[in-house]
């Protein structure tokens, strides 16, 4: 497992903006700021972990559900 090494480190970055964009889900006003911020973390994530030679099957299912979160929140209103 890698750690950041300053704040110069794209994982952190990443982690940063992620960790605000789930918190930007829990209410209905900014899920439409969060869910868009939180797709395009994975998005980059995604592309990293292609780089790298990996499968990011875990980040597809990760923004497929906050995707469905967010619908399914909006078809209870």
């Amino acid at each position: 497992m890698t750690c950041a090494k300053g704040l110069a480190d794209h994982h952190f970055w990443l982690a940063a903006i992620e960790i605000v964009a789930s918190l930007l889900l829990l209410f209905r006003r900014t899920q439409r700021v969060g869910l868009p911020l939180l797709l395009a973390v994975f998005s980059v994530a995604m592309i990293l972990n292609l780089h790298n030679g990996g499968l990011p099957f875990g980040l597809v299912l990760f923004g497929a559900s906050a995707v469905t979160i967010v619908l399914l929140d909006g078809a209870i209103r």
